[in-house]
């Protein structure tokens, strides 16, 4: 009895899939890890037939994100930047307005500006100023020296020789320049000059801070003039440009010749007895001659080298060349020759052969460069050729006749 009602009931050995076949395969859920690539294939597959998605439309959302990405980081690094503390710019060198408050010291025969806070003071011969803790000396005396002359044999510092100086200008004279030397206890820089028969030594110490006020130092520098003597230019040109016939006529009263020269150069004049001269003069220190009534014949030169020659035509003259050379190593000078020379020769010969006397007289032209204190100015030869003081001395020499 107690098994059949078992048995109706199903028993406790009845399989339980055998229960509801259809009841247990809907509530079994089927795992996603259980899935098969092929179903999820599928499944895309019908997704994409259902919401079918054009390519223009994908490549567009794609671009959106890229320039939104881009957006953003430009809007954070700009905001990024404005948010830096400015660096502030440090002049190392002050760059006052000269103009402005700068103020004139006068001394003997030179004037400079200088800073109000820096005022100089005169000791002697020597001026003084401070820059900071760099003290600035201005010293003054007379001398029969050339410049290079004047260095090697006055300086007392024995690393400071002519020859190792960097050329510079002072005012308007050549000056020479050594910079940062080993003199003194802390160093110094030394400009050195020669103007209207006096030297100027002009020494700033150069310790640890010179790099900070040597703009100061050249800036002054740069104001420097001298009050007693004709303004030297470098860089002299002819006001009349050149143009022969707004220039003067001279008139050899010994030779019967004349030739032109510039109305703007100066201009001297003197005869004794059968000599004549004629000399002319610019500010840049170049002087012509004409000298005629001398018998030049024993002169000469060694190491001149010639490095021009043109030759002109003068009537009643066989030949006539203008020729420039070296004397050594020295100047250089421009003359009128006889000779049949070329560029190369070794030789020195300014003697022309006078018209009326050839025998007993001679005349020269003659043109070089002097410094203020009367010593040849050192230029090498292609230097003193393109010199418009030289250029000039070539047309001269060109209007020449009888």
């Amino acid at each position: 009895m107690l098994n059949e009602e078992k048995s109706a009931s199903g028993g406790e050995n009845q399989n339980p899939d055998q229960l509801n076949p259809v009841q247990n395969q809907q509530t079994s859920p089927v795992s996603e890890s259980h899935s098969t690539p092929a179903l999820q294939g599928q499944a895309l597959e019908g997704y994409r037939r259902r919401f079918p998605i054009p390519k223009i439309v994908f490549l567009g959302i794609i671009f959106l994100f890229l320039f939104a990405v881009i957006a953003v980081a430009y809007f954070l690094g700009k905001n990024s930047a404005s948010q830096a503390p400015a660096v502030p710019t440090i002049s190392q060198t002050p760059t006052p307005n000269l103009k402005a408050n700068w103020r004139t010291y006068t001394g003997d025969g030179y004037s400079f500006l200088y800073p109000p806070e820096s005022p100089p003071s005169a000791n002697g011969n020597q001026v003084i100023l401070d820059l900071s803790s760099n003290s600035v000396r201005i010293t003054k005396e007379s001398t029969a020296l050339s410049l290079a002359q004047y260095i090697d044999q006055k300086s007392w510092c024995t690393s400071i020789k002519s020859t190792s100086g960097n050329q510079a200008r002072l005012g308007t004279v050549t000056a020479l320049r050594f910079d940062k030397t080993t003199c003194g206890p802390t160093g110094s820089t030394d400009v050195y000059a020669i103007n209207n028969g006096a030297a100027y030594h002009i020494q700033i110490d150069t310790q640890e801070n010179y790099d900070q006020i040597s703009s100061l130092f050249d800036q002054i520098l740069s104001t420097f003039k001298f009050t007693d003597s004709v303004d030297e230019t470098a860089d002299w040109k002819d006001p009349d440009d050149g143009d022969i016939t707004k220039w003067e006529t001279y008139k050899s009263e010994l030779e019967g010749l004349n030739f032109k020269y510039p109305s703007t150069w100066k201009a001297s004049k003197k005869i004794i007895s059968t000599h004549e001269e004629f000399t002319l003069r610019t500010p840049s220190g170049f002087e012509f001659q004409f000298i005629s009534g001398k018998r030049y014949r024993d002169g000469g030169c060694l190491n001149c080298i010639v490095n021009y020659v043109e030759k002109i035509h003068i009537p009643n003259f066989k030949s006539l060349s203008i020729v420039e050379n070296n004397r050594g190593a020295n100047y250089s000078v421009i003359y009128l020759s006889e000779d049949d020379v070329k560029v190369g020769d070794d030789l020195l010969n300014w003697f022309v052969k006078s018209k009326t006397d050839p025998i007993n007289r001679d005349f020269v032209f003659q043109g070089e460069f002097y410094e203020k204190d009367g010593s040849h100015k050192t230029l090498k030869p292609d230097e003193f050729s393109n010199t418009p003081e030289v250029q000039t001395a070539r047309k001269i020499l060109r209007t020449v006749s009888y």
